[in-house]
Parts: C-alpha cells; structure tokens; sequence
C-alpha cells in the first residue's frame, strides 16, 4: 500500500495535479513527534539519533505538516536503514525566512555517481544494495518532488564509506 500511494502521489506531482495544504504547525511538536519516532528506530539498530533545534522556543508556521513529515521520515528512514555504525541527527535551523532541516549520518555513502541518480525514480546505489537494504529507490524522488512543491529544495553530500548528508 506504501508503494502505490508513493507511485500515485509521485504522479501526481509529475502531472502538477498535487495539491499542498498550508496550516499552522508548531515545529517543535512536528519534531518531537519525528524525534520520538526515530530515536526508537535507531535504538533498535544501536545507533544514537540525535535531534538538535536552533529554532526559537515558540515557532509557529504555515505548512503542510503531513508532507514536511514524510519528507522527514524518508530521509531520516534511509539514514537509520543504510547506518551500521555511528550516528544519525536531524539538525532544524532558521535561515533567513526558510526552516532548513538537515539529516546526517555515518552510513555506507554514496559515490558521485550514485550521488548524481540519488533523486531518479526506482534507482538505488546498485543492485547489491537493493539486495541488502530492500526498498524501490522512490523516496527520494518524492522528496525532492514534495520540496519542490513547498517551494523549497533537497540536496545531497555524500562520501563513500563515510556517510551522507541530506538538506
């Protein structure tokens, strides 16, 4: 079922029939709720996650909570899912009039290869990684399709080996 609506709202976006709805979030409670649910994620796999807010202590803003979180969930899913050892954080800051969420980890990385196909629909580092991770290589292009509907964007620095770092 998670697939098919991943399919029918990636099409969706792809038709610009995908519609966004604005609503006043606290993002505190936003992240408490992400916080809660991957630090029991990651426990399970021994790792720390870490959530770190340089946010002010009331912030209230328009936004589409339900796709903020699933943009979330994919990328914090994916660090948890592709990291054996170290950590993963969410760091939430203010730049200017944009809320800039990052999520790092000390996972298996990516090459630049695999870094420039990370947003391509049903592509996955390679084909021993499908194997070993599972999942159909659609979460990032429908985050970065989400994004994009938000007005904002999702960019990638990763270094084999050594871990990656999503915005």
């Amino acid at each position: 079922l998670s697939l098919l609506n991943d399919i029918l709202d990636l099409t969706k976006i792809e038709q610009n029939k995908f519609g966004i709805t604005l609503q006043s979030q606290d993002v505190h409670e936003l992240l408490e709720n992400i916080d809660r649910m991957f630090s029991i994620q990651a426990k399970r796999k021994g790792l720390p996650f870490k959530l770190t807010k340089h946010l002010p202590s009331t912030l209230i803003v328009n936004l589409d909570s339900l796709r903020v979180k699933q943009i979330l969930i994919n990328l914090c899913s994916n660090a948890i899912k592709f990291t054996h050892d170290g950590f993963v954080t969410l760091d939430v800051f203010i730049k200017g009039k944009q809320l800039i969420f990052t999520v790092t980890d000390t996972g298996i990385g990516m090459d630049a290869t695999q870094t420039e196909q990370a947003f391509e629909s049903f592509t996955q580092g390679d084909a021993d990684i499908s194997r070993r991770f599972g999942g159909t290589g659609l979460g990032l292009s429908l985050s970065r399709g989400l994004a994009e509907l938000m007005k904002g964007k999702i960019t990638v620095k990763s270094q084999l080996n050594k871990g990656s770092n999503f915005t």
